[in-house]
């Protein structure tokens, strides 16, 4: 009876696996991380390296007129977080929050060591969030489902502005 409860109290000690990483893990993390910027200077992402199981990022878009603004005059902000961890109450996703504001789910729906989407139907726009690498570059794209709007963006390592 003791080994019984012994194993009983064993199992419990046992980390619970129920959680489980739905990332494979691959080059996407290395490649994805770090700063991006736009070659003309005008925005700039930046992504953590994984923090646990969460990925946090921000984004800010800059005025480069120094007519209008001497120095450098940020128009917009976006605050994201990305968890890695998918389960039966908690799907992987991306969280955006413009201006602050939000937070805005993304659900993922693809995954590959070259690519990542997100999408949220529900959203307004965007409703579908891509990101992927093209050699040196870091592409982006934010859409809606049928793609009839798009908008796609290129950034470069930001050592390289």
């Amino acid at each position: 009876m003791k080994k019984l409860m012994l194993s009983g109290a064993l199992l419990m000690l046992m980390p619970w696996s129920g959680a489980q990483a739905s990332e494979p893990s691959s080059p996407f993390f290395d490649w994805f991380t770090g700063c991006w910027v736009s070659e003309d200077g005008a925005m700039r992402e930046v992504w953590s390296t994984m923090e646990g199981d969460l990925l946090f990022g921000y984004s800010v878009n800059i005025d480069l007129d120094q007519d209008r603004y001497p120095g450098q005059q940020i128009t917009f902000f976006e605050q994201m977080r990305i968890d890695l961890i998918e389960d039966e109450d908690h799907p992987a996703a991306f969280y955006a929050h413009p201006a602050g504001k939000g937070p805005t789910q993304f659900v993922r729906t693809h995954f590959s060591d070259a690519t990542v989407t997100y999408e949220n139907a529900d959203n307004d726009f965007p409703q579908r969030i891509r990101y992927w690498r093209e050699g040196a570059q870091l592409k982006a794209e934010i859409s809606t489902l049928d793609q009839a709007t798009a908008y796609q963006f290129s950034f470069i390592p930001c050592s390289e502005n």
